[in-house]
């Protein structure tokens, strides 16, 4: 079977900018595990004033950091802990540009034209800053009670794919134990709703962009793009995973070009499952890949014409069909040899292939 971005693969978003009504609050929380530090990458410290059996109505935690980069604009929230390398996403107060929300500080470097005064914290001597944060456990589309979560730092809106300044202390409320959750989205679903239940959350295997589950080995095969929020950590490539726990059985990123050089390659579709073990998949612009587990590069051939904008499987076990717009050919994976060739009327897209019938 394949699906086009599977819920329960999720890549990561980018901070949605949001105002939010400050929460009144007493004063600031203190528990019996305060304070909790966590270190950065990069020698930062983050401490939060409290962590656990926070009040769910609402508490004020102050937040200190120190060693950051005082070159780049930071915020401190408390946001969905997505996991390494990932954007924390969504947090409350979202990205707070405006100093209005309480539940999220903006600190920029000394003379930044972009906060005007009120709105940004500046960086203190050392990489220091000292917030104070309005918390709850359900606001502004998140839901503490039903994910992860973490006071968290990251760098702003000027660099969402910059994981270099991420430190994350998970939190929890009353009735909670630290860093729980289970995962999910924690939205509302009316009565009556089709709608599915998350069975497993698999988080390294980059940007999916396809998937097949082979019906021999059990093992589902992952075409994956680039996940932007990672940095500097490119992602493409074919992956293999137990499905079970969603454990990385083989990561194969190479596969040839034109010239027959490896590089790493985006794998945008998956054709089809070979027996026993491995796939064919298609990337750009017009390579057809063959791999399986355990291989180190993909083998592959560049079909000759324009750029591919659909697949199937063959009518044979050697060949796949591939979709070159309005041109529709039937080739040989191995060698790239053309079988067969019709022109439609007009321009060709994905394929729908019925191998039973031997019908596109």
């Amino acid at each position: 079977m394949q699906h086009r971005r599977p819920a329960a693969l999720l890549g990561a978003a980018a901070l949605v900018a949001a105002a939010v009504t400050a929460v009144t609050v007493g004063p600031v929380a203190q528990a019996a595990d305060t304070p909790r530090t966590a270190l950065g990458a990069h020698g930062q410290k983050l401490t939060v004033s409290a962590s656990a059996n926070l009040d769910p109505a609402g508490e004020t935690l102050r937040v200190t950091g120190e060693g950051y980069d005082v070159t780049k604009g930071v915020y401190v929230a408390l946001c969905k802990d997505n996991g390494d390398n990932r954007i924390p996403t969504p947090c409350l107060g979202g990205a707070d540009q405006t100093g209005g929300s309480g539940a999220s500080k903006w600190i920029v470097p000394e003379g930044s034209a972009e906060a005007p005064a009120g709105v940004a914290e500046v960086w203190g001597p050392g990489g220091t800053f000292d917030v104070e944060l309005d918390v709850k456990a359900k606001d502004n589309g998140l839901d503490c009670t039903e994910v992860a979560c973490s006071v968290v730092t990251r760098v702003d809106h000027n660099g969402t794919g910059d994981r270099s300044q991420d430190v994350r202390i998970p939190v929890a409320f009353e009735g909670q134990e630290p860093g729980g959750g289970d995962g999910g989205e924690g939205e509302e679903v009316p009565p009556g709703t089709v709608s599915y239940v998350r069975s497993a959350e698999f988080t390294a295997a980059g940007m999916p962009l396809s998937l097949l589950l082979h019906p021999d080995s059990g093992r589902l095969y992952v075409g994956s793009g680039n996940t932007v929020d990672t940095g500097s950590v490119n992602e493409s490539g074919l992956y293999v995973l137990d499905p079970a726990d969603g454990k990385v059985l083989s990561y194969i990123p190479q596969a040839p070009g034109t010239t027959g050089a490896l590089a790493q390659r985006v794998v945008q579709r998956l054709v089809k499952a070979l027996p026993g073990d491995g796939v064919v998949f298609q990337y750009p612009v017009r390579g057809i890949g063959v791999a399986k587990t355990g291989d180190s590069a993909a083998t592959g051939v560049w079909p000759a014409g324009g750029t591919i904008t659909g697949t199937g499987p063959g009518t044979t076990d050697g060949s796949v069909l591939i979709a070159q717009g309005a041109v529709v050919s039937e080739v040989e994976y191995a060698t790239g040899k053309v079988l067969r060739t019709v022109t439609l009327p007009s321009s060709g897209g994905h394929l729908g292939v019925d191998p039973a019938r031997r019908l596109a």
